[in-house]
């Protein structure tokens, strides 16, 4: 035959030829494909196989290619020009072949086996890596949120005061009666590795579950307790939460249930992160529908904070 004969076989994506006259080489193991004998050649792809490699050769995971079984990765059998190219595990580091998972808000993607295995960050809610933070409580956090942490008190101390600020200028809420700031205060903060890390963790936090704060009367008493060892923004959004439950308690709003007491809560939550431009906590926060949180915030959201409060106060 004095030129190439193109004939569909086998699959729509591969076909069989016949060589020209000329010689060709196998693009795998560059064996001589005489002219007139049947090499294989993938529908799009310049690459000619022999018969022999395109029938036994290894094929990569994911491009499904015949390869030489030396450019074959073991682990993932995927080929050295697909592994450069796969998707890596944020908590692992590992290749991920087939399916990655994302978590919302959080940047990177998880392997399954790390997304059925691996601790979660407390914070943020993702799988740790091998470097992480413990809490002396047991508490974990992944290492981006445990390097952000605020674990000076004073600090703590600050940022309530700007709250407490902010919240009065913006919406004209005031605590008129002290209240005692309680900072969760933990005996210390410890950088954990692979070599190190805890097999069995206690349970929680010395607060109530994922509680980041909470507002209480004892003996007349108000009291705000923040976390230590959280986000600046996290901080801010709990700050305000709960300085808004002590304005209920000091205007009986709490009459009003409880959807509508922690969805105001919220709303002032909102509102001061608005101010502060935490735009990813802000869309965490409203991205929340359950209840009481949730639900109670979107009984408020886009009402305007004189109705809001009259509301609250039960004015018409």
């Amino acid at each position: 035959m004095d030129r190439r004969t193109f004939i569909i076989a086998m699959t729509c994506s591969t076909r069989w030829l016949y060589a020209s006259a000329v010689e060709t080489h196998c693009s795998l193991c560059d064996t001589a494909i005489p002219g007139g004998a049947k090499f294989y050649q993938i529908k799009g792809r310049s690459e000619i196989y022999c018969e022999r490699c395109y029938r036994e050769a290894p094929r990569c995971s994911v491009c499904k290619l015949p390869k030489h079984p030396d450019d074959i990765d073991p682990e993932t059998l995927a080929c050295s020009h697909c592994l450069a190219e796969l998707p890596r595990c944020r908590a692992c580091g590992k290749p991920i072949v087939g399916r990655a998972y994302q978590f919302r808000f959080a940047s990177g993607v998880f392997c399954l086996h790390c997304k059925d295995t691996r601790p979660a960050c407390y914070v943020c809610g993702v799988p740790v890596g091998d470097d992480y933070w413990k809490y002396p409580d047991g508490r974990i956090a992944c290492g981006e949120c445990g390097e952000r942490a605020v674990v000076d008190v004073e600090e703590i101390r600050r940022i309530m005061q700007d709250v407490q600020d902010t919240v009065g200028k913006r919406l004209g809420l005031s605590v008129r009666k002290p209240f005692k700031l309680t900072v969760e205060k933990l005996s210390g903060l410890e950088p954990m590795n692979r070599e190190r890390r805890a097999k069995d963790l206690p349970p929680g936090a010395t607060l109530y579950g994922k509680e980041l704060g909470l507002h209480r009367l004892q003996d007349g008493q108000s009291e705000i307790v923040l976390l230590f060892g959280l986000p600046p923004e996290l901080i801010y959004e709990t700050a305000a939460h709960e300085y808004a439950h002590a304005w209920e308690a000091e205007n009986g709003t709490f009459r009003l249930g409880t959807e509508l007491s922690e969805g105001f809560a919220q709303w002032v939550a909102a509102d001061l992160l608005r101010a502060k431009k935490f735009s990813i906590a802000l869309e965490k926060l409203e991205a929340r529908t359950d209840f009481p949180y949730g639900t109670g915030y979107r009984r408020l959201k886009g009402m305007h904070s004189r109705t809001v409060l009259n509301l609250m106060l039960q004015k018409p």
